[in-house]
């Protein structure tokens, strides 16, 4: 007899053994259930026996992480992030008597999480705290608005003050702003939400946004806005979408969004530099906005397969700019003493550097002369990953 047709009653006779199905069912006249038993027993099967079912190995995610990119240009230099916070939300902060501190961004309600961006906490010594929520975002997405209120109801509730003189409970909203990287000309100047109290009150929630695609390279430095510059490289990724989607002449239009993505990195060093000879920028500011911009290309490189030479001629550039960061850090050192908490922060972001070129690929002694790192203390992070 064929086997193949005794494999439902087989499956059939084991699972009302188990009591799942009842007696009287004969799925070999009905071969749609017999399939369906057989899905059935397979789930069974996997449920009772766990450990012989077949796991495939999760593959490495490779996606760009712009939230943790963002995080890390916030964290590394206050002049840096007072200046953004100047221009972006229209403050006036002295650097040398406002404190700026990264804060939790993560708030649980109901047993569940909901995670914001970026949320900075300032002190200034003549004026009261003062909160800062920042998203950024790729998409435009529709639920903005109501997730910006929730945000914002959270961070609030998070650092909510006693009570006021009349003795009622204080729920302060921080200063929110979204920043959109993409290229997309529907995105609004406002995300709103309109609220409706029960008693007919309205309060129309508002947050404004910041649309990279409105600011060119110079329009940012002019503004003092520098902690975007990196993602000035993220603007190429439409060209390569769009040589992606192209019917014809693929490969050149590939090669001309490489050759803007190779001019905007090129530009955007040299401005950078420049910036820093005047002052204008310092330098643990100066190496985040390199190494974000670093991880932003690298990330495109692979992600759109760039030619082998073209990421050699980016490797030269950010060796040569972190080589000259190094050595600054350390002249720097020398003239102000280098604070503990200072030498730490850079010992800090070296080493994530160099976490981040020994995922690239490059070898021990390579890390060595852009980070300063020791072999044996890269070779230890080597061993940690």
């Amino acid at each position: 007899m064929n086997s193949a047709f005794l494999q439902p009653q087989l499956e059939r006779r084991s699972l009302q053994s188990a009591g799942c199905i009842p007696s009287h069912i004969q799925t070999w006249k009905y071969p749609f259930l017999g399939k369906m038993i057989r899905l059935l027993s397979f789930s069974v099967q996997s449920y009772l026996f766990p450990l012989t079912r077949k796991t495939k190995r999760p593959t490495k995610n490779k996606r760009l992480h712009l939230d943790e990119i963002a995080k890390f240009l916030f964290s590394r230099s206050e002049p840096l992030v007072i200046s953004f916070i100047n221009a972006g939300f229209g403050m006036n902060y002295d650097p040398a008597t406002v404190s700026l501190r990264l804060t939790t961004n993560e708030y649980i309600r109901n047993f569940v999480a909901s995670r914001a961006d970026i949320v900075l906490v300032a002190t200034d010594k003549e004026t009261q705290r003062d909160l800062f929520h920042i998203e950024v975002q790729t998409v435009n997405d529709r639920e903005m608005s109501i997730r910006m209120l929730k945000y914002g109801y959270n961070i609030g509730l998070a650092h909510q003050e006693e009570s006021d003189a009349d003795g009622r409970r204080v729920l302060k909203f921080p200063h929110q702003m979204v920043i959109f990287l993409n290229d997309d000309p529907g995105i609004p100047d406002t995300v709103e939400v309109r609220v409706i109290f029960p008693d007919g009150q309205e309060v129309v929630y508002c947050v404004p946004t910041l649309k990279i695609r409105n600011f060119s390279m110079t329009d940012l430095i002019d503004r003092e806005l520098y902690l975007l510059l990196p993602f000035e490289i993220f603007k190429v990724r439409k060209l390569f979408e769009a040589a992606n989607r192209a019917r014809t002449d693929k490969v050149g239009k590939k090669d001309q969004a490489t050759d803007e993505l190779l001019h905007t990195a090129e530009e955007l060093m040299q401005e950078v530099e420049r910036l820093c000879n005047e002052g204008r920028l310092d330098t643990p500011g100066k190496d985040a906005i390199i190494t974000s911009m670093g991880e932003i290309y690298y990330h495109m490189s692979t992600k759109y397969s760039l030619a082998r030479e073209i990421n050699t001629k980016v490797d030269t550039m950010v060796t040569s700019i972190m080589e000259k960061v190094r050595k600054e850090g350390k002249l720097e050192g020398k003239r102000e003493g280098e604070k503990m908490g200072e030498k730490k922060g850079r010992l800090k972001a070296y080493k994530e550097i160099a976490i981040r070129l020994l995922e690239q690929g490059y070898d021990i002694a390579a890390i060595s002369n852009i980070t300063g790192l020791s072999k044996l203390e890269i070779e230890s992070l080597r061993n940690g990953c």
